[in-house]
């Protein structure tokens, strides 16, 4: 049950009666029961309200808010909920998540920011393990755009041979020695050529031409180099990822608006509803549009509810919500929670007055905690104290080129594969010696023709008795 509650101030050095503030209804990690005395109540907020006061040299106590709410604008300036108590003087301080906006601030003064936060997503870690798993990490080591650019390099090498095999004057196109079938550099023996080189196997058909030697110097040296980056970042994500290797069909709130198979929503009725309702913003407009289309399907009753939903459903619902909550509710027991996207929107926490005068005075004592790094340290201890406080950071995707992922949703260990840029040297490597050889191919033809050499013609396929005998007599030894 959520239930507010209500700070009273009393002045050291004055004997005063205790003028009740208005609260906001209870929710950890801002504001949550205790048995610990003297206090009821601790949380985030508690602990800084107990430090502020201290500052102050005031003290005071805490009751719970009547009606459990919030409070909204039941008319022009008069408020229900927190917001109510403080405007009828029944409370002089209104302590929980409340943000600051400017319909609030009408009816009634806030403090300097305490936390300044936006929207995140609480999503849940899927439990069953990712369709064809193992073969997207024998993948991973590579971008799919660098395994386009080795795939389209690997045949941009077969046709050069090819080229080279049927233009040069020192490539042999007869046949050859006791391989009596072998035709010189075709396509066919130049793929697979170049196929036994990436693989390091030996293939007959090798070229003998100088342009055509150092095309395959430049190609072994090239090969050399994939095959060591693949090893070893292969060795890096085997030592890195741990047994359970999970994909994320989302990390931002852009892709999350964008995809179909997780569905997502929100608490109703909240301010993260009125957000998104009346946002003109592309992203924020998508993710209205989509909530909104399913009847309320998506909307919650609570953030409790919330909560539970994304636990139970294995990664196929998320929650837009505050981001602190988010924060909060990832680092606790049982860790299968995260939260994920950068914030969306920003808005101020603060604590509310029923008196300008007081918010003044509280003011530069808030200001000094925030220069000492007292809220910074209070907000960690709550929002990021929990367990697994660093594990979520593998899953997110930090960001690669597109051209490194076609658009596509990268796993988490992306970070670590070797991407176009990290690979470039190579790719310029395979380059030269692609020039290189052309030129040197250029050469060998201007060379042959100045000295008259004749070039090998291809010699046709011989039948009958001379191919019989050719076939008996240049066969395989151990044929």
């Amino acid at each position: 049950m959520r239930l507010p509650i209500v700070v009273c101030f009393f002045l050291v050095s004055f004997f005063a009666p205790c003028v009740r503030a208005a609260d906001t209804p209870q929710q950890a990690p801002f504001v949550q029961p205790t048995s610990k005395a003297p206090l009821k109540y601790e949380g985030l907020l508690i602990d800084v309200l107990t430090e502020l006061t201290k500052r102050a040299n005031l003290s005071f106590s805490m009751e719970p808010q009547e009606d459990n709410r919030y409070g909204y604008e039941e008319s022009p300036g008069n408020f229900t909920g927190i917001i109510g108590s403080l405007q009828q003087g029944k409370a002089h301080l209104a302590v929980a998540d409340l943000t600051v906006t400017s319909g609030r601030h009408k009816g009634v003064a806030f403090t300097y920011p305490i936390l300044r936060a936006g929207h995140k997503i609480l999503y849940k870690v899927p439990d069953s393990s990712s369709i064809g798993e193992g073969f997207t990490v024998l993948l991973a080591p590579f971008t799919a755009g660098l395994w386009v650019l080795i795939f389209l390099m690997f045949i941009a090498v077969s046709v050069i041979f090819y080229v080279i095999g049927r233009f040069s004057p020192y490539e042999d196109h007869a046949f050859v020695g006791k391989a009596a079938t072998y035709e010189g550099l075709t396509f066919i023996n130049s793929f697979l050529y170049v196929f036994s080189s990436l693989t390091f196997q030996g293939y007959t058909a090798a070229p003998r031409s100088m342009s055509g030697r150092v095309m395959a110097a430049i190609w072994w040296m090239f090969t050399m180099l994939v095959i060591a980056a693949y090893t070893a970042s292969l060795a890096a994500i085997f030592l890195a990822i741990k047994p359970s290797v999970r994909s994320l069909p989302f990390a931002t709130f852009d892709e999350l608006s964008k995809q179909s198979k997780v569905a997502y929503g929100i608490v109703g009725g909240g301010s993260t509803e009125y957000y998104l309702k009346t946002s003109t913003q592309p992203v924020q407009k998508r993710l209205w549009g989509t909530i909104n289309a399913h009847d309320k399907n998506l909307m919650v009753d609570s953030v409790n509810a919330g909560i539970m939903r994304v636990a139970q459903s294995d990664g196929d619902f998320a929650l837009i919500m505050e981001g602190p909550l988010a924060e909060y509710f990832a680092s606790q027991p049982p860790c299968n929670l995260m939260a994920l996207g950068e914030p969306l929107s920003e808005h101020a926490y603060a604590f509310a007055c029923n008196d300008t005068q007081l918010c003044h005075k509280l003011n530069q004592y808030i200001l000094s905690m925030i220069e000492d790094d007292f809220i910074y340290q209070t907000k960690e201890k709550w929002l990021h104290g929990g367990c697994r406080t660093d594990d979520t950071a593998e899953y997110i995707f930090q960001g690669l080129a597109f051209f490194d992922t076609f658009g596509g949703t990268p796993e988490y260990y992306a970070s670590r594969s070797v991407t176009l840029r990290r690979f470039g040297v190579a790719f310029l490597l395979l380059l030269i010696g692609i020039v290189a050889s052309a030129i040197v191919l250029v050469a060998e033809i201007f060379y042959a023709k100045r000295r008259g050499t004749a070039v090998p013609q291809r010699l046709p396929r011989m039948g009958g008795e001379d191919q019989q005998r050719i076939d008996r007599e240049f066969r395989d030894e151990d044929a």
